[in-house]
């Protein structure tokens, strides 16, 4: 986390540099995040590795996917943002 480039547009991340943050935000020192945004980016990162595991050609499997994609990448961007600000 500490690392991060303040320069770096969180909408231009892929899902899995998403997934990524929130397991660094999961995994953050616990005087750094609070326990609850901990928990929360753990499940994000959950959320977000159940997303690339999916395998389908079906069209509603994937409209399915990109709505919950949309919804994750919006509250792990939030999350982001609240962390590291968007300068």
């Amino acid at each position: 986390m500490s690392d991060e480039d303040p320069r770096i547009s969180f909408w231009s991340l892929h899902s899995s540099q998403l997934r990524d943050e929130c397991l660094d935000i999961a995994d953050a020192d616990p005087s750094a995040v609070d326990a609850t945004l901990r928990t929360e980016a753990r499940q994000l990162a959950i959320e977000w590795q159940e997303i690339l595991d999916v395998q389908s050609e079906d069209v509603f499997v994937l409209s399915r996917k990109a709505t919950q994609a949309a919804a994750l990448r919006q509250r792990t961007i939030e999350i982001l943002v609240h962390i590291y600000g968007n300068d």
